[in-house]
């Protein structure tokens, strides 16, 4: 499938996907620079928010891509909470409101400093 096919919802879902694909590069890199469990926990949680946001999609898009604006993985996080919020949540496939909170929960822990 190519996204010229995919609905305003779906390629808005994609660019948040590919997001949070770069924000699991950075959780790896993360996870070698601060204690061990921390970061294999944010390695973990962000790889969950990936595979979910993943089977929301049509198979076969391409997850390189979108590259958040601001380095790091909570960055990367936000920003695809942000691209999420853009568009009205029936425009999205089922599902991504649980996506949503789930992101929102792991941005929270995050900045509460649970992870790094």
């Amino acid at each position: 499938m190519t996204t010229r096919n995919l609905t305003a919802g779906e390629r808005s879902l994609l660019r948040a996907t590919q997001l949070i694909h770069a924000a699991s590069r950075h959780a790896r890199g993360a996870s070698s620079r601060v204690p061990y469990l921390p970061g294999l926990l944010l390695e973990e949680a962000v790889r969950h928010l990936l595979w979910q946001a993943m089977t929301l999609l049509p198979e076969g898009l391409p997850l390189d891509g979108a590259q958040p604006r601001l380095p790091g993985c909570l960055q990367a996080l936000e920003e695809a909470e942000a691209e999420l919020r853009r568009r009205p949540v029936g425009e999205y496939p089922d599902g991504v409101s649980l996506l949503v909170v789930d992101l929102c929960d792991v941005i929270a822990r995050t900045r509460a400093g649970a992870w790094l």
